[in-house]
């Protein structure tokens, strides 16, 4: 009679059973040198993404302040360059069509006085001005008015702008520096609102016949 040995003992009919994660790729375990190569490449794009962000909003603000720097320039200069012997129309026209609505009433009011507009023809009056500096103060809501007062509001702008004016007459001619506040009204094109002349300060004034200049 055959004794079965220990191992024979183990040995049994009854398939083993294999692991339940056999076959299966083992887990690895996240450590943070696994993890700081993702975390910092999600931080440099996201970086990135608030720095083009960033960057298109301070280059959409600084087109806006270059076009109301160009429209109040274009301003200053038709304002101050003019000739009384063509009778001026010209220059109402074009500074009517730079303005709002409302600005364009004060161009009427200001060229409809004929007997004004008649003296300055009998002196022989031109001007001729350089800009010498447009200096934005502010673009987007008007900071003298309410929230609610600008709630309506289309956006606006505020100029400093600085102007050198020589105007020449039969009698001689006079150079000052202007110093005009604009404010503009953004209406699909910066257009001007209101004009108040800050300060004028005369250079020089001599009595020189127009022929004479020097």
């Amino acid at each position: 009679m055959r004794t079965e040995s220990a191992l024979d003992a183990d040995t049994g009919d009854d398939p083993v059973e294999a692991p339940a994660d056999a076959g299966a790729r083992p887990r690895r375990r996240l450590t943070a040198g696994a993890v700081l190569p993702w975390v910092l490449v999600v931080l440099a794009v996201a970086v990135a993404a608030v720095a083009t962000w960033r960057w298109q909003e301070l280059a959409g603000e600084e087109r806006q302040r270059a076009a109301v720097r160009a429209a109040a320039a274009d301003f200053a200069i038709a304002l101050t360059n003019w000739d009384s012997a063509d009778g001026m129309t010209d220059t109402r026209d074009e500074l009517r069509d730079s303005g709002t609505d409302a600005f364009a009433q004060d161009v009427e009011e200001l060229f409809g006085g004929t007997e004004d507009m008649a003296a300055i023809s009998d002196l022989g009056a031109r001007s001729e001005g350089h800009v010498d500096g447009v200096y934005v103060q502010w673009v987007g809501a008007d900071p003298d008015l309410t929230e609610e007062e600008t709630a309506d509001l289309p956006p606006r702008a505020e100029v400093l702008a600085v102007v050198t004016q020589r105007i020449t007459t039969d009698a001689g001619q006079e150079t000052t520096d202007r110093y005009a506040r604009i404010l503009l009204e953004d209406a699909g094109e910066w257009l001007i609102h209101e004009v108040e002349l800050l300060v004028d300060a005369s250079q020089s004034a001599t009595a020189t016949p127009s022929g004479s200049q020097g």
